[in-house]
């Protein structure tokens, strides 16, 4: 008899399994779960792209001469802003490569340790587009407004002045982000 039957898409079968028997079955997963730890990655990657502006800002004031000498001898605040968003993208390529390095080195002791079989997928080119995509998206985000603060300083006042300048509101915007910084950590620390 067929009308007790019904069918399920196959992407559902993980979550939402039709059969009783099957709901508590270890190939099972909880979606309450799956969202909590995206939302925890995702607030990772944010605290580190905070991170990121805040040292670069803060670094700013260090390069200040640079910047205001490049932009003495002609340099345009295009050429500026690209030159510093592209080492922020360097530097989040870079950071990627050391992080797959740490993966594969720390993944077999995670594996015996919780009892796992994880992989990273290298076959996969969803894998490697999504890779390349996140690690464009975080560089852009992440140096988006240090090429901005770094691109824009004055020539005339930095080098008038013998000190470092601080430019516009870069210190305010560090504070809010600090304050940002440590609300997300609390989150992560209560959510965990």
């Amino acid at each position: 008899d067929v009308r007790g039957c019904s069918l399920q898409k196959m992407i559902d079968i993980y979550f939402n399994p039709i059969e009783l028997t099957l709901a508590n079955q270890p190939g099972t997963g909880n979606r309450t779960m799956v969202a909590l730890y995206t939302i925890d990655s995702v607030l990772v990657l944010i605290i580190g792209c905070i991170n990121f502006v805040i040292l670069t800002t803060a670094k700013a004031t260090q390069r200040a001469r640079e910047v205001a000498m490049r932009k003495v001898v002609g340099a345009r605040f295009k050429q500026l802003f690209i030159q510093f968003l592209g080492e922020s993208l360097l530097i989040t390529f870079m950071a990627f490569l050391v992080a797959v390095a740490i993966t594969e080195v720390a993944l077999p002791f995670c594996n015996t340790l919780m009892d796992l079989e994880l992989a990273v997928p290298y076959t996969s080119p969803a894998g490697y587009i999504f890779a390349l995509f996140l690690v464009t998206m975080v560089g852009l985000l992440g140096g988006l407004y240090p090429a901005f603060v770094l691109s824009r300083f004055s020539p005339a006042k930095v080098l008038k002045s013998n000190q470092e300048t601080d430019a516009g509101g870069s210190f305010k915007l560090r504070n809010v982000l600090v304050i940002f910084q440590f609300t997300a950590s609390m989150a992560l620390i209560i959510s965990i």
